[in-house]
């Protein structure tokens, strides 16, 4: 397991915020347009990553988790101390979602299909070549992303028809469709178990419908917002959605902790709380992207000061101690 420092997610979570920060601190939106230079200028501890356009602690704040806590924490006062603020946080009174990490180690069997060629793997498993099958730089990430997630999806459908057996309905959150969703949705309709559908386009409110009245127990999904999957949701027409607790699983880690925390919130909301777990290969890039989330989620808490205390479990496995003690009192 890699144990990189961890660098300093605002410069890519906060990206979009770089306008306001100018527009609070007077600047002209130009000037902000490079945010992690900005953010070295206003004091903060940061020094150009090993990736162009990317910034990490400086030696100073790499060893030290009371500077590195300090900087987000400066970041959140811009914010905060605005007049009036431009951020206000409460959290949830029913409490963050439970979240757990569930590795898994692959067999021979899939390491050897893992570390194929593109091409050779898309043979394979019977995939579409789409494309030159060259892979440099992220496009071969991503290539070992799909990979691990298609090689994955029996394990997901096996664990998804357990939970529904259990009485549960069931949250599937993808970003990938031909090598995640579409396997793991058919491997649960090959044994029986009803799948609303939201990826891919077709009539996405009537399967997010089908989901939420209990016809289908589970939802394959790769839309982080604008849509509920709550338990008893009150519907537009007075009724209410299917009272059977939800429960989720990230069947692919996001990089991007905004859009795991938009995931989390599609069924955790309103007093209906849905625990989720976090699947990934061990020893693969998914690996690294299931620390890159986990990272960033509590990055995301301290930023607005929020409670972490549902991170603690998940923040072990990932040895992610650089956050001090007090993030998860």
């Amino acid at each position: 397991m890699s144990h990189e420092t961890p660098r300093l997610r605002i410069t890519g979570e906060y990206t979009y915020l770089s306008s306001l920060f100018a527009q609070l601190h007077g600047d002209k939106p130009a000037e902000w347009a490079n945010l992690g230079a900005k953010l070295v200028e206003r004091g903060l501890p940061l020094q150009p990553g090993w990736d162009k356009g990317k910034w990490a602690w400086d030696e100073d704040a790499k060893d030290s988790q009371a500077i590195q806590a300090a900087a987000a924490g400066r970041v959140r006062e811009w914010l905060t101390d605005a007049e009036p603020p431009a951020m206000l946080h409460r959290d949830a009174p029913w409490g963050q979602a439970p979240i757990e990490g569930l590795p898994l180690d692959f067999t021979a069997e899939q390491w050897a299909l893992y570390n194929q060629e593109w091409g050779e793997f898309q043979r394979e498993m019977n995939l579409a070549r789409r494309g030159k099958n060259i892979a440099r730089g992220r496009a071969a990430l991503m290539r070992f992303r799909q990979k691990a997630g298609m090689l994955r999806a029996p394990q997901t459908a096996e664990l998804v028809a357990a939970t529904v057996e259990r009485g549960y309905q069931v949250l599937v959150a993808v970003e990938l469709v031909t090598t995640a969703a579409d396997p793991v949705s058919e491997m649960l309709e090959d044994k029986g178990i009803g799948v609303s559908r939201i990826f891919g386009g077709g009539d996405l409110e009537a399967e997010r419908l089908k989901f939420q009245r209990g016809q289908n127990p589970v939802v394959v999904f790769n839309t982080a917002s604008a849509i509920n999957l709550q338990a008893s949701e009150l519907m537009a027409d007075g009724s209410r959605a299917s009272d059977a607790k939800r429960i989720g699983y990230f069947h692919q880690p996001r990089y991007s902790g905004i859009q795991a925390r938009q995931t989390i919130g599609r069924a955790h909301r309103d007093y209906q709380v849905c625990p989720w777990s976090l699947l990934f290969a061990s020893g693969t890039v998914e690996e690294t992207a299931a620390r890159t989330m986990v990272d960033r989620l509590l990055l995301t808490s301290a930023s607005v000061d929020g409670d972490a205390s549902a991170l603690r479990e998940i923040a072990a496995l990932f040895d992610a101690d650089w956050l001090p003690d007090t993030a998860f009192d």
